[in-house]
């Protein structure tokens, strides 16, 4: 039974982690129009500095920090990353600036999801492992369906502070 309350309480995670991601994805994108009058190519920098911070972690050193601290202690950290990127964003009005929060939304999604998946995989038990990790496909699929609309709601009616402190 606890295992039944640790896969949906991960779950749970896996889907406002990705749902908060989803809705940035959408909401990075009109602040730095609004406020930076980023064009395109402006924003294809910034996703390609959060996607290499993102690269890194995930492709070479989250392995070694979960056998350090184990995922609970990533996904800890990870939330407080994407907390303090998420209450930010709104907060700054220097490009630098933008990118430095944006390394703690890129960081705190590099530490999180794959901490996430890995504690369904090991809570799981192992005739529903594959089942498990098919749900987490499917609520994340779900979070990302929902996380545009949501923020781009929330930054139609509340503007930057709305959509972004919705996500942290």
């Amino acid at each position: 039974m606890a295992h039944h309350s640790l896969l949906a309480a991960t779950m749970g995670g896996l889907f406002l982690t990705l749902l908060a991601v989803a809705g940035m994805e959408t909401s990075v994108t009109l602040h730095a129009r609004d406020r930076f009058n980023f064009r395109q190519i402006d924003m294809s920098y910034l996703f390609l500095f959060m996607g290499a911070i993102v690269a890194v972690i995930q492709g070479g050193i989250i392995g070694k920090l979960a056998r350090a601290v184990g995922e609970k202690t990533l996904i800890i950290a990870g939330m407080v990353a994407f907390t303090i990127g998420f209450a930010a964003v709104p907060e700054v009005y220097a490009v630098p600036l933008l990118y430095g929060v944006a390394f703690f939304i890129a960081m705190g999604q590099s530490l999180t999801y794959p901490s996430l998946t890995s504690l369904i995989s090991k809570a799981a038990p192992p005739n529903e492992r594959g089942s498990m990790l098919g749900l987490a496909t499917a609520v994340g699929s779900l979070a990302r369906f929902i996380g545009p609309i949501a923020a781009g709601f929330l930054y139609d009616r509340a503007g930057a502070h709305g959509a972004f402190y919705g996500a942290a």
